[in-house]
């Protein structure tokens, strides 16, 4: 075999191996977004990521609440609270739905 044919099907075995994992490699799935609430109201939640991206995303009556493993009541939500919010990715422009957004646990008093 000539260099045209090897690089030829190397390339074509290359494409075959990444493609599945570049198309399917996060559908489907919610990703995680960990920042701190800087806006707050009964529809929406804007986090401010650790790089000063805002991301707003919309609340709604399936979005889960959780303070540690609790599922909690969304109102307890407060600008200044450090979250992570579970939401699947959508077309750029688009608010993302939050799915879960987890709260930090309550600090005990030491004795």
């Amino acid at each position: 075999m000539n260099r045209t044919w090897i690089a030829a099907i190397a390339l074509i075995v290359t494409v075959a191996v990444a493609l599945p994992s570049v198309v399917f490699g996060h559908e489907g799935h919610p990703h995680r977004f960990m920042g701190t609430v800087s806006a707050v109201d009964d529809t929406q939640i804007e986090v401010e990521t650790k790089d000063g991206e805002v991301i707003t995303f919309t609340l709604d009556e399936k979005t889960i609440y959780r303070q540690g493993k609790t599922q909690v009541v969304g109102r307890l939500l407060e600008v200044g609270a450090r979250v992570v919010v579970s939401a699947l990715e959508v077309e750029e422009g688009q608010t993302m739905t939050a799915e879960t957004v987890q709260l930090p646990v309550a600090a005990t008093a030491s004795r």
